[in-house]
């Protein structure tokens, strides 16, 4: 049975991914920083749940020693953090946003690579990297840089750790993740409907049927697969 760490998985994208992953036969490993959340989700998964903040170093080296074997890894934490002003913003936020966005994402990876003998790594991006964002004063500057980080460290470590491990970057559009938050106010705010071809936001399963496809498709490393409606082309 082949195994797969999601990170950021006690809801949202992260725990719809790991139930089509389950559903299709993966042993899953729920992270995140949520116990009561987390034991949750890896019950209804029939997998088990690591406690870790992946944005600090010493604890993804204790969340990879747990782990014997891995298939998969789905770098899914990210998320708005701290104040995305540009003309509010202190280094704190900066910091914060990078740590989730981008820096988790390489912290894990690395780690990965030297357990993964032939498998994949997904990183969870957003078209927000591609300079996306929504209509009128919102602009995202902080996320969208590290979005856009992410999908560069995407390419790099295909070519890095090629052929054995495929890394792929999915692109979500706007995504209804839940029903309150930052993001989530922004998303209604901004009303975002209008702004795909398709006339609406993606949902749950949406998003996580790409990730599932980019993690265990065979011939696809290097890439970036958008899933966000038609929204970058409108």
């Amino acid at each position: 049975m082949k195994t797969v760490l999601i990170t950021g998985s006690t809801s949202g994208i992260g725990a719809e991914t790991a139930r089509l992953f389950a559903k299709n036969g993966f042993s899953v490993i729920i992270n995140g920083r949520d116990e009561k959340r987390g034991q949750a989700t890896a019950k209804e998964v029939g997998g088990i749940f690591i406690k870790a903040d992946v944005t600090v170093p010493n604890q993804v080296v204790k969340l990879f020693n747990q782990i014997k074997s891995l298939d998969v890894l789905i770098n899914n934490v990210g998320g708005v953090v701290g104040n995305d002003f540009f003309d509010k913003a202190k280094e704190e936020d900066l910091q914060k946003s990078f740590n989730a966005n981008f820096f988790s994402a390489f912290y894990c990876s690395q780690q990965a690579s030297k357990i993964i003998k032939n498998g994949a790594i997904v990183n969870v991006a957003s078209i927000c990297g591609f300079g996306m964002y929504p209509a009128g004063p919102i602009g995202l500057p902080i996320y969208s840089a590290a979005k856009a980080a992410l999908l560069n460290l995407s390419q790099n470590m295909a070519k890095l750790l090629a052929p054995n491990i495929r890394v792929n970057a999915v692109v979500p559009g706007y995504t209804k993740t839940g029903p309150t938050g930052l993001y989530m106010s922004l998303l209604v705010k901004a009303k975002l409907n209008p702004q795909t071809l398709v006339g609406r936001i993606n949902d749950l399963k949406e998003t996580a049927s790409v990730i599932y496809m980019a993690a265990t498709n065979e011939a696809m490393t290097g890439s970036q697969i958008v899933v966000d409606g038609g929204a970058l082309v409108k």
